[in-house]
């Protein structure tokens, strides 16, 4: 009975947060937009979504699942609902039926993948508001190397920035500033808004080393993991998908080293082996959102104490005051100056300059 009243209490929360999702999150996905308001009113493919880990984002979780086993079944009728898997897909409004057979045919290996995986997007277009960080930092160390530490990494695709081209559009679509070969691939477009221009590096950026840190990473070899990271972007998201499959070559070609171990643990040692003539860069995106406040503080404490050794920097594209901002921290003698560089949005379509020159 108490198993009972459990399952019933996480299914009503499941129902909220699909509803939620189907009107906060899904402007640009009209079949996620439907799915998620058909499983919220539908008790039994409600029981399997809210077999989500807590703390994990139960509707992408669980669409991600449905997601990556439909690819393997695309002779299932849902396939022609979905954009990625079909050139005409069919109305999203007539997709119901089809969907809750495939939930309930495939309840054991949604469950399985649902307490297995985790919601982990790798951004790279993300990287677009990284790189005029990444350029004022160059050019505050006179183009000194890049020893780059990605926290939050996942499978460390933006760890390979400088390798990517990327092209800043005007609200007309035309391109106002550009970085790297024009050959480059991924091509990351971002439309800037505002009159400030984009900080470029001056050069391209020496990188003496590229480290990723996660507690669950991603293996850019396993077609397994290839394969989830692409069944998290949403069916009709075909930019999305044709950046992350580009960055796939480029890190299938290296250097590229993610570890699964504690930040805390890591960032001392690169730190003490890194060499004099280094600049040491912790970047992070979208991630200090999922670490509880505690370890924020040890990371920051840490941070400053080190510093006492040797200059640091820290970029962090998080949410300040609810809105993504890209913010650098010059950490020296136990202490640290602070730079809003830019405002953005969490899939870093457009990207608007505060007016920070020089750090």
């Amino acid at each position: 009975m108490e198993l009972l009243r459990r399952l019933f209490g996480r299914s009503q929360e499941a129902d909220k947060w699909l509803l939620r999702f189907s009107t906060a999150r899904c402007q640009t996905s009209p079949l996620y937009r439907f799915l998620s308001q058909g499983a919220a009113r539908d008790r039994d493919v409600l029981k399997i979504a809210a077999c989500a880990p807590k703390g994990q984002p139960m509707p992408p979780l669980f669409l991600g699942a449905v997601h990556y086993l439909l690819t393997a079944n695309p002779d299932h009728p849902l396939s022609a609902y979905y954009p990625d898997l079909t050139p005409n897909p069919k109305p999203a409004e007539e997709s119901w039926p089809h969907f809750r057979d495939f939930c309930l045919k495939n309840q054991a290996p949604i469950r399985k993948l649902m307490e297995t995986r985790l919601v982990q997007t790798n951004e790279v277009r993300r990287c677009a508001v990284l790189v005029p960080g990444f350029a004022l930092i160059s050019a505050a160390e006179q183009g000194r190397p890049l020893s780059l530490v990605e926290v939050g990494a996942s499978m460390g695709l933006n760890l390979l920035w400088d390798k990517y081209r990327f092209e800043y559009k005007s609200d007309t679509g035309e391109t106002v500033a550009a970085v790297g070969a024009s050959d480059s691939r991924p091509v990351i477009a971002c439309t800037v808004r505002g009159a400030k221009p984009i900080p470029k590096p001056e050069v391209n950026p020496s990188i003496s080393s590229r480290l990723g840190v996660d507690l669950n990473i991603l293996d850019a070899s396993s077609e397994e993991d290839r394969r989830w990271l692409l069944a998290l972007i949403w069916p009709e998201h075909h930019e999305r998908r044709k950046m992350i499959e580009d960055a796939f070559a480029v890190a299938s070609a290296g250097p590229l080293k993610v570890v699964k171990r504690d930040m805390l643990d890591v960032i001392p040692e690169v730190v003490s082996s890194a060499s004099a003539r280094d600049v040491i860069c912790i970047f992070h995106s979208f991630t200090f959102n999922q670490i509880p406040g505690s370890v924020r503080n040890q990371f920051e404490s840490m941070l400053a104490d080190l510093s006492k050794t040797r200059r640091l920097y820290r970029m962090a594209l998080e949410s300040v005051m609810d809105k993504p901002t890209l913010r650098i921290e010059r950490y020296e003698a136990g202490s640290k100056q602070t730079w809003d560089i830019a405002e953005t949005e969490v899939h870093a379509h457009w990207i608007k300059l505060l007016g920070v020159n020089q750090l």
